[in-house]
């Protein structure tokens, strides 16, 4: 357990920072209050400064030249927007969490005019971060029980030459892998569709439909019936996939044995992004990472100004892995060999005079569309094919990045496809042009018209036992959080959970003897049909498809986790932190049923997709 004292004058504060969860108390104050809290009711000016201190970086200039710049490839691609610093995602960065509280407890420090801070425990890159704000700040810092305190300072001086050698040697082991897996793979087919009538999809190969699958029908559920609606004007889809282990497929054999079943489809065409790999990639990307190694040491000086205008905080102890990721570690060489795979496609495909794409901001994502207009193709558009979540960061930039145009700024598609009026006006918010969105329906969620218990006075499910869903998510961890809260709740076998894992995440069961626990694999669409309560974890967009779907929803977020959940603001959610909460909530819940209330307007929905056929129609 982690305890710092903040003194100031005539009044101290208190900071408990226990298994990730930060709490504090003012003197003046009865009892604690969690920071997560603070950083609820101050949310937007903490996470704007955070997408400003992106910004500030991506323009600290060395010898002229500012960071983009510097690590713009000779090939025409751009390596530093596919970093992790840089695509903010908290799934791949999880110290993003850190330097929101950090800039939550400078907040707090210049509030209350602190003038000490007394520092108990506390992880290494913690202690270091706050050393910082102290020092920036010029108030005196203690260290109590700093029982390795030579050995830390050590740590500190050598920390960062570990640090480089060790994601030296993690992405040579990478590139070594990826050469072997070359022995392995399936050649690639070219036969794909050409010509004014077909259009290019990127996609994840996950969320298929299971039945059909087996039947050699592809049918996504990320896409629904939209392939369809394209067929109808006479449109072939060339399709590229990026693989992700699931039900359907939990190996790339087995993925490539459905596409060679999928491919006898006369109007679709398939092929997974993996099958582009060849030796003269490897090639090149040993070459180009050579380079990066280069440019990254060029740039070391930058360790020095992970910080943005009039603060206090170095993000430098925290982020500092993610930088050497990025460049020196697995994630340089994977982003390379994304880079290149999307290189030779968009070289050796004929025009394709639209593509859509699963807009997420990830990495591969801006490689994707720098290789799209290397090689001169139509309009890209990113399809928002799910909710949006406040602390999503990937979503998020400063104006100057939304608006450059310049060589070397950051990558976007021609327009971004919005599937509603709630998260359209979430970008127009966060200062997007509105000249940059298309509105459509949104494909994923028309199950949500069927809903006709809302059309009566009370649900009509009646159990012989109280059923609970579990919905789970991408992050297996915070799903298994959840059971273990779960597990230490007396339960007396009245209820029966009922969990609909991630596909990308499953959950063994057999481990929550405890519970009384059943794995469900039917589609979302159906399964909600059977329930009146579900606990949904952190930030699973299925939270958002239970509350439109009338459930009782609770929201259960992992210790110290921001609130990712896409139910963020809403009235009538629960939100729970701990086994205590959450026993509590599910006492409150016990006996309720689907709530009547009129569909919430968070998404354009129709089932004849008049804004589908309003766009397609303009290009085909």
């Amino acid at each position: 357990m982690t305890h710092l004292f903040i003194f100031m004058k005539n009044k101290f504060l208190l900071l408990n920072i226990s298994d990730n969860v930060w709490t504090y108390r003012i003197s003046s104050d009865h009892s604690p209050r969690y920071l997560s809290d603070y950083i609820d009711l101050n949310s937007e000016n903490i996470k704007s400064k955070y997408i400003l201190f992106i910004n500030t970086l991506s323009n600290y200039k060395i010898n002229g030249k500012n960071i983009s710049e510097h690590f713009y490839l000779k090939s025409g691609y751009n390596i530093w927007w596919m970093s992790k610093i840089t695509e903010k995602s908290s799934y791949k960065s999880p110290q993003i969490s850190n330097c929101i509280k950090l800039i939550a407890l400078e907040e707090i420090i210049l509030f209350n005019k602190c003038d000490k801070i007394v520092l108990t425990g506390g992880n290494f890159e913690l202690i270091e971060s706050i050393k910082k704000i102290s020092k920036n700040l010029k108030i005196k810092i203690v260290i109590n029980d700093y029982t390795f305190n030579y050995f830390l300072d050590f740590i500190k001086k050598n920390i960062c030459h570990f640090t480089f050698f060790f994601n030296l040697i993690k992405a040579m082991i990478f590139l070594f892998l990826s050469y072997i897996s070359l022995w392995f793979r399936t050649k690639v087919s070219n036969n794909w569709f050409k010509g004014e009538k077909s259009i290019m999809i990127f996609s994840y190969f996950i969320h298929l439909d299971l039945n059909k699958s087996k039947k050699g029908i592809f049918y996504s559920r990320q896409w629904e019936q939209l392939p369809k609606l394209i067929n109808s004007f006479g449109v072939k889809c060339n399709w590229v996939h990026h693989f992700l282990s699931s039900e359907a497929a939990s190996s790339p054999k087995q993925a490539i044995d459905l596409l060679k079943k999928f491919n006898l489809s006369q109007n679709h065409r398939h092929a997974l992004l993996n099958s582009y790999l060849d030796f003269s990639i490897i090639k090149k990307v040993f070459f180009n990472y050579l380079y990066i190694i280069k440019k990254t040491i060029h740039t070391i000086s930058v360790r020095n100004h992970f910080k943005f205008d009039k603060s206090s905080i170095d993000f430098w102890p925290l982020l500092m892995e993610d930088w050497y990721s990025s460049f020196i570690g697995a994630a340089s060489i994977e982003n390379l060999i994304v880079i290149f795979q999307m290189d030779k496609i968009f070289k050796e495909i004929p025009y394709q005079k639209l593509g859509l794409y699963l807009n997420e901001n990830q990495g591969w994502e801006r490689a994707m569309l720098q290789a799209w207009r290397k090689y001169k193709h139509g309009e890209i558009i990113g399809v928002q094919h799910s909710s949006l979540r406040y602390w999503d960061l990937r979503y998020f930039d400063h104006k100057e990045i939304l608006i450059s145009k310049e060589k070397f700024s950051q990558p976007k598609p021609d327009y971004i496809a919005v599937n509603g009026p709630i998260p359209l006006k979430i970008y127009l918010d966060a200062k997007y042009d509105k000249e940059s969105f298309i509105k459509v329906e949104a494909v994923r969620y028309l199950f949500h018209l069927n809903n006709t218990f809302l059309k009566n006075e009370s649900s009509s499910i009646k159990n012989e036992s109280k059923k609970i869903l579990i919905l789970g998510n991408i992050i297996k961890d915070s799903t298994i959080a959840l059971l273990s809260s779960l597990n230490k709740i007396y339960l007396d076998g009245s209820v029966k959970f009922v969990i609909k894992a991630h596909p990308g995440a499953l959950i063994n069961v057999k481990k929550y003897p405890k519970l009384n626990l059943e794995v469900n694999n039917t589609p979302l669409v159906d399964l909600l049909k059977e329930f009146d309560n579900c606990i949904a974890v952190g930030d699973t967009t299925a939270a958002l498809d239970a509350h439109l779907s009338g459930l009782n929803v609770i929201v259960f977020l992992a210790k110290g986790e921001l609130n990712l959940s896409p139910l963020k603001g809403f009235t009538g959610v629960d939100f729970v932190r701990n086994s205590d909460q959450l026993n509590k909530m599910m006492e409150l819940h016990k006996n309720k049923r689907k709530k009547i209330k009129t569909k919430q307007s968070y998404y354009w929905l129709d089932k004849s997709l008049p804004k589908w056929n309003s766009f397609l129609n303009k290009y085909y």
